[in-house]
């Protein structure tokens, strides 16, 4: 489930990436290698911007389709998908991905304490959580924040504390930063020249926001390390 929730959001900021660039009057193919957007799990942001993208007339969804050659040059591209042949002008590449091996930062590997956002279990039974912000990406962001969120609804005794540099939730997931500060969600904001330090069970980082150091014992540290890259690249690459 956790993999699918992730997929969904990439796949919200490629179909989003559709809708802007339509909005200029700018035909576009939409390329889906499963044989329908969304993922498959019910999320109400995810329906409506599905919803929105189909409506469109300016987006010509293709799925169950996968491209197996694209040659050209900016401005003039050709791709060959089946037996059809799409001729445009730029790319926009969602390659998919696979969440970053952290090993050994913050003693992931070694500390029980310390997982990936990949790796946790928001209906977790603890009294605190730190999440600290490895990544900057807008994907990595919107997973820590959805995620900080599920455990407060699911548990609204557990203090989360996400200690980040920015939080990058543009567009339809404002709401979801909205509503994580609003059910009691802490963010406590660094500089990426002064990162959070955990040592002897305690997370201490220096909070731009109050101009003072803050001090955490939580009972699991979770890293947000964004993605690698998928392996689609070769197709351009070829």
């Amino acid at each position: 489930l956790h993999r699918l929730i992730r997929r969904q959001r990439q796949m919200c900021i490629r179909d989003s990436a559709s809708i802007e660039i339509a909005s200029h009057g700018v035909g576009v193919y939409l390329i889906e290698r499963e044989d329908k957007l969304g993922g498959g799990a019910p999320d109400e942001a995810v329906s409506d911007l599905i919803g929105e993208v189909e409506s469109n007339a300016l987006i010509e969804v293709m799925t169950s389709t996968e491209i197996d050659q694209i040659d050209g040059f900016v401005g003039n591209f050709t791709a060959r998908v089946g037996d059809s042949t799409l001729e445009f002008g730029a790319i926009v590449i969602a390659t998919g991905a696979s969440p970053f091996d952290p090993a050994g930062r913050y003693g992931h590997g070694s500390d029980s304490k310390v997982i990936t956002q990949a790796e946790l279990d928001p209906g977790i039974d603890a009294k605190a959580v730190a999440m600290i912000q490895c990544d900057s990406s807008m994907v990595a962001s919107i997973e820590m924040v959805a995620n900080a969120l599920e455990i407060r609804n699911n548990n609204p005794q557990t203090e989360v504390f996400v200690l980040c540099e920015d939080v990058k939730t543009y567009g339809i997931y404002e709401k979801l930063y909205r509503d994580a500060r609003a059910s009691g969600v802490i963010f406590l904001r660094y500089e990426p020249d002064n990162p959070p330090v955990y040592e002897d069970g305690i997370v201490s980082v220096f909070d731009t926001m109050l101009g003072d150091e803050v001090q955490i014992k939580p009972d699991l540290v979770v890293l947000g390390v964004g993605v690698e890259v998928g392996d689609r690249m070769e197709v351009i690459n070829d």
